[in-house]
């Protein structure tokens, strides 16, 4: 009989011979409760994060290519609507000169409208969020990509309509495109879905470093699209060919996803989590349900409230992710769309060293000479093709040492960021602005920690409903900042404007300090010689 020590996993991996008739029937029961089939195993390794990574790049190019060209077609848009208006409907099909829309009336039309438009689209969002989430559980990753694909494509095409007839269609498509996009598996919930997609594929281990991937790969797309977008429009002298750009980038990767990336989760031995089976569509899209697994949910290895506390903290980072930086910028020191650029450049390059750089090295030097198998596969294990990966074998103190790594890249991320809004709000120089934006780059270790160890706290089969209820968090964090962050920049702009980064340190600091209450379980060790078993107490 096999001695177990305090090396051992708490579970072995059922590992059957291959020429053995019931091993095609053998499955592997994990931590949590859940199974899956080991055949699932091999399909999901052909999976790589590689393949979502390439994509997103697409993705977030496309998002940096539209930003600034969304402003002006805003604008333009809007400034046709009141030229038309103050003109009683004559003159519907003259140009209308940009530098005449540079108008207090015209931009307030502007502000207003972008509120409803972001809000219309994470009000949507909120509405499917938690339904998408289970519904890649059930049914895989890859049609959630491939349904905000289609999502974004009707509307840049709304977009290009409204542009070409507005005397036909006025704004109404503006205003309608977020509800379809949102509805449509929006870009929150596209990015829940490449998340899960990578905690598909990797282990424990691996994950924070994928996920430092997948941010490289987000701040790299959000970099080079706004300058290809500029040259571009430089060159044809029209918004139209930024969307003509985008929506052949979105039909590619809409057929990359449908034809190329292979689907990291096997449905086919999916076990609904308890009480989610039997709930109706109506239950599915309530917002709140989507909460449940926060609750719900629990890891073994981690402390209590570990889930419901990391949830605390992305909701409070989804707050502050957008302060009004450039705003404040271009009254402190007069910068202007170019200066702009430059600081952007500056910050998404800095994001992706820290990712590709930075964070690969502290992981390395954290995790060295500290990882130790708690089980080494024999030959025949190693030849079987239904060899479970290197996540399930790894002993109880490598599991809470990722978990610990997790928890220190999140706390130092957080202490930085903080730190980081209290010089910007001291900050009295151009350049000093610049270099507190390039240094808060380090902050960025704070965000694959943060969904690296979310994803490890659930099991398998609630990855997709987890990263639903992420999602159901930015939106809701989105609208808040929106009803906030920009409300308090608005009402002491005329008297102290670098209240809000004062504001922002604030809440960063309360993130950081839930953060403190996530740390591995304690153990308790049995005095039983003969089992000789390490047991995580909660």
């Amino acid at each position: 009989m096999h001695k177990a020590n305090e090396e051992t996993p708490l579970l072995h991996p059922n590992v059957s011979d291959p020429s053995s008739p019931s091993s095609s029937n053998t499955t592997a029961t994990l931590s949590n409760g859940s199974a899956f089939d080991n055949n699932a195993k091999v399909s999901a390794k052909r999976a790589s994060p590689w393949y979502v990574i390439s994509a997103l790049f697409g993705l977030t190019f496309s998002f940096g290519a539209l930003y600034a060209p969304m402003i002006q077609f805003y604008t333009v848009i809007f400034c046709y609507k009141y030229y038309r208006q103050q003109s009683d409907g004559c003159d519907d099909d003259g140009d209308i000169p940009l530098d005449n829309c540079a108008i207090p009336q015209v931009q307030a039309i502007v502000s207003e409208a972008q509120a409803i438009i972001v809000f219309l689209t994470y009000a949507s969002t909120l509405v499917v969020a938690s339904y998408y989430g289970a519904l890649s559980d059930r049914k895989g990753r890859r049609i959630i990509m491939m349904l905000s694909t289609l999502g974004s494509l009707i509307q840049i095409a709304m977009f290009v309509a409204t542009i070409k007839y507005m005397s036909t269609f006025g704004i109404t498509l503006l205003f309608i495109a977020p509800i379809i996009k949102g509805l449509l598996a929006g870009d929150t919930i596209i990015i829940a879905a490449i998340q899960a997609y990578i905690s598909d594929c990797t282990t424990r281990a691996e994950r924070t470093i994928a996920f430092g991937n997948m941010m490289a790969a987000i701040f790299l797309g959000a970099s080079i699209g706004p300058s290809v977008a500029s040259f571009l429009l430089q060159e044809t002298k029209s918004i139209n060919s930024i969307f003509y750009m985008v929506f052949v980038i979105h039909v590619s990767i809409g057929l990359y996803i449908w034809l190329v990336v292979p689907e990291s989760n096997d449905t086919s031995s999916y076990i609904a989590p308890a009480g989610q089976a039997k709930q109706t569509f109506l239950q599915r899209i309530n917002i709140f349900s989507a909460l449940q697994i926060l609750w719900r949910a629990s890891s073994e290895h981690a402390s209590r409230y570990a889930l419901p506390l990391m949830a605390v903290v992305q909701f409070l980072v989804y707050i502050v992710v957008m302060p009004p930086s450039f705003l404040y910028a271009m009254l402190r020191f007069g910068w202007t769309a170019y200066e702009g650029g430059l600081y952007f450049s500056l910050c998404a390059f800095s994001r992706v060293i820290v990712m590709l750089a930075v964070l690969p090295l502290l992981s390395k030097l954290f995790h060295r000479n500290k990882a130790t198998p708690a089980h080494s596969p024999s030959a025949k294990e190693s030849a079987s093709p239904t060899r479970t990966t290197t996540a399930d074998i790894r002993s109880v103190q490598d599991i809470r040492h990722a978990l610990l790594f997790d928890a220190w890249m999140i706390r130092t991320g957080l202490s930085i960021e903080t730190l980081c809004f209290v010089l910007y709000g001291l900050v009295t120089t151009s350049v000093g602005f610049s270099i507190t934006g390039a240094f808060q780059g380090l902050a960025m270790l704070a965000s694959p920690s943060l969904r690296s160890l979310l994803t490890s706290l659930v099991g398998p089969s609630e990855i997709g409903e987890l990263l639903g209820a992420m999602a159901v968090l930015e939106a809701c964090g989105m609208i808040i900042s929106q009803l906030t962050i920009n409300t308090i920049y608005s009402a002491s702009v005329a008297v102290m404007p670098n209240l809000i980064f004062f504001v922002c340190a604030v809440i960063s600091g309360l993130a950081l300090l839930f953060s403190l209450f996530v740390h591995p379980a304690k153990l308790l060790e049995t005095a039983n010689e003969d089992d000789g078993i390490t047991i995580p107490a909660l």
